[in-house]
């Protein structure tokens, strides 16, 4: 299964299944493809905003394994994918987007026009 584009609050808002993966209407997923803001971050943990939610995601043993060559700061614009199942997100890959430009606003269109033309199809 490839990874969701999804919004933090669609997250949020999946309910969970009895093989622990997640579903959101009618899309089912157990992988996921997140960007936002990092508001608090810490030695353990980064808590991240996308305008819709906050997220608290567990980043020490991957920053442990794979280092960034720059700190992990508040109001960094981050690119988080990993696994989400049984309530849980685990990160396989953080990407520091600082150097994006317009990354915000086009994060908001590719999950609108994912979620239109894919995910929520009628």
């Amino acid at each position: 299964m490839s990874y969701r584009k999804l919004f933090i609050s669609q997250l949020l808002q999946s309910e969970r299944q009895a093989d622990g993966q997640h579903k959101f209407a009618s899309m089912v997923f157990d992988k996921v493809w997140l960007q936002g803001v990092a508001i608090e971050v810490d030695d353990e943990n980064v808590v991240l905003d996308d305008s819709t939610g906050l997220l608290r995601v567990g980043t020490k043993r991957l920053l442990e394994s794979h280092p960034l060559r720059a700190p992990l700061q508040p109001g960094k614009y981050l690119m988080l994918i990993g696994a989400y199942k049984n309530n849980s997100f685990v990160v396989h890959k953080l990407v520091d987007l600082e150097t994006q430009p317009d990354r915000e606003a086009m994060w908001f269109m590719e999950v609108i026009d994912l979620s239109r033309k894919f995910y929520f199809q009628t």
